[in-house]
């Protein structure tokens, strides 16, 4: 068998919305509009009267609710708020660190059994294989940058598993490896966000089914799959089913495309890491790195039948997280909304804040070039910092070709001890 490598799938996540076109006149104006005030925002940010946060209001966190019931219900002339939006508010909120976990690749057995059938394991040998894309010059000074796998592809019979002891898990059915492999996305009927209280009684028939199958149906066999097939990969998270993507493929059929996010006692966790805009040189090469590195602490769940699981992967593998305490005062989210109002004053028209949360932006405590030309692995210790998240979700013209539910939205954040504000305006770029 050749090498095991680490498959990652891209799933396209595009946008086929029937808008008008006042609409998209409306939406377009919008966007110019939010592209402005982000320059203009981050040209003051650049200035040195911007170059450390500000004095933010904080609150004890048993009071936090109450002031975001109250600030949710003003009215502000540079953003908007979705009809029936709230804050979910925990009543604690640890502060935790977070460190790479370094699993038994003994576990990967019985993951295996769990997704594919008797008969067809009956076919396949699980091989471990250790591997890093270090080259050889850095292999021996980093000897913990490798991935060890327990893992099977076989292209003849559609099937593929791996596992990694970083917690990194990726599977495929037949249908699950064609489609991801063999054909594309074209476009997006509809995106379902269930969080956001989004009406699931869409419908679409998948694949070669003569039934349609609902959004609800979709949500169901999600939630069941990962509590009776996943869950206990991760067993310090809830999982929320965030976005259900009704997609049309190359072929003219429809799948679902279904992300989870994960949650730590009611704060979520960010689906980026490191965007510190900065390029290192490194010494001994004289090469340029540019530290920027991806996470993805996100599920993704392909449906192409009904009550079918085809295709999922959890990304970035496992973080486990590790308390240090709680946050006892915090940033009100009325302070951080002012401290918005005043950092954006050039929109020409409100754009929609469409969630408000509270989750950990996780940054690794290395910014060594070469490790993070290689993240992810066991041990990788990193910072959580609990922040305030607004996000607007991305009109339907702009979703052109993105890769998952977190490319298609806008963000904002302010962190809840410092108040540093942060902002993310631009598609297929991460927050930082």
């Amino acid at each position: 068998m050749k090498k095991t490598v680490l498959l990652l799938s891209a799933v396209l996540i595009l946008s086929a919305c029937a808008d008008t076109p006042e609409d998209v006149k409306t939406r377009t104006e919008q966007r110019e509009s939010v592209l402005s005030a982000a320059q203009s925002a981050e040209e003051r940010a650049k200035s040195p009267e911007s170059s450390s946060a500000p004095e933010l209001a904080k609150l004890p966190v048993s009071e936090l609710a109450a002031d975001a019931e109250q600030a949710i219900s003003k009215k502000y002339s540079n953003f908007v708020f979705r009809e029936g939006l709230k804050a979910e508010i925990p009543e604690t909120l640890p502060v935790c660190d977070f460190e790479q976990v370094r699993y038994d690749l003994a576990n990967a057995e019985k993951y295996a059994k769990r997704f594919f059938t008797e008969e067809q394991l009956s076919k396949e040998t699980l091989e471990e294989s250790s591997w890093t894309t270090l080259s050889s010059k850095f292999q021996g000074a980093y000897p913990e940058l490798v991935f060890r796998s327990m893992a099977f592809h076989d292209e003849d019979a559609g099937l593929h598993f791996c596992y990694n002891d970083n917690g990194f898990l990726c599977m495929m059915t037949p249908i699950g490896m064609d489609r991801t492999m063999n054909h594309t996305a074209a476009g997006v009927e509809a995106m379902i966000r269930p969080e956001q209280g989004d009406d699931l009684s869409y419908k679409c028939v998948l694949g070669e089914d003569t039934e349609p199958t609902t959004a609800a149906e979709a949500v169901e066999t999600a939630e069941k799959w990962l509590s009776e097939v996943y869950a206990d990969n991760e067993p310090f998270y809830d999982f929320r089913i965030s976005s259900v993507a009704a997609v049309l493929d190359d072929l003219g059929q429809y799948y679902y495309s279904i992300t989870a996010e994960k949650y730590y006692k009611g704060i979520k966790l960010n689906n980026f890491g490191i965007r510190n805009g900065e390029d290192v040189v490194e010494e001994s090469t004289g090469y340029t790195y540019h530290c920027d590195m991806d996470t993805q602490w996100e599920l993704c769940l392909l449906m192409y039948s009904k009550g079918n699981i085809d295709y999922f992967t959890n990304g970035s593998g496992v973080i486990e997280p590790i308390e240090k305490g709680t946050l006892e005062e915090a940033v009100s989210l009325s302070a951080a909304l002012e401290h918005m109002q005043q950092t954006f004053t050039d929109f020409n028209q409100p754009f929609e804040i469409s969630e408000i949360k509270l989750r950990y932006m996780i940054t690794p405590d290395s910014y060594d070039p070469i490790v993070i030309s290689m993240p992810r692995y066991s041990g990788m210790k990193s910072t959580g910092r609990i922040v305030w998240e607004f996000t607007s979700d991305v009109p339907a013209e702009q979703l052109v070709g993105l890769g998952s539910a977190d490319d298609v939205r806008k963000y904002i954040v302010v962190d809840a001890e410092t108040g540093e504000l942060w902002f993310n305006f631009d598609l297929n770029n991460g927050l930082l």
